[in-house]
């Protein structure tokens, strides 16, 4: 009877291994820092999408922090070049541009990129 405890536990650890993997695969990405702003000026963007079910809630946060005119939204459906230009695959991500042009992209809701920006 012990060799069957053995082996379910053994099956019950892969199993909780393999869903901490599929976890750590999940989460998005850190930020990305690139050189290239495709001529984009200082700033927040928002990138969205027509069927994007949380930009919603993002272009929220970002009125609550910034106000209605703090950020630039960019979306799929309307303007998709900078999305390739910032190899931008998965939305709601923001993007703020620095004042010597470095480009630092926040894939998910904002808060991390609000959090970069300070208080």
């Amino acid at each position: 009877m012990s060799e069957v405890w053995l082996r379910l536990a053994i099956v019950a650890a892969g199993t909780v291994l393999a869903l901490g993997v599929a976890l750590v695969l999940r989460r998005p990405a850190a930020h990305l820092v690139t050189t290239k702003t495709a001529g984009l000026a200082p700033g927040v963007y928002l990138f969205t999408s027509s069927t994007c079910v949380d930009c919603v809630a993002a272009r929220a946060r970002l009125v609550d922090a910034l106000g209605p005119t703090g950020f630039v939204t960019i979306d799929w459906d309307d303007d998709p070049g900078p999305f390739a230009e910032f190899e931008i695959d998965a939305v709601p991500c923001t993007l703020i541009v620095s004042e010597e042009g470095m480009a630092t992209r926040f894939p998910g809701m904002p808060d991390r990129a609000l959090g970069e920006l300070g208080p």
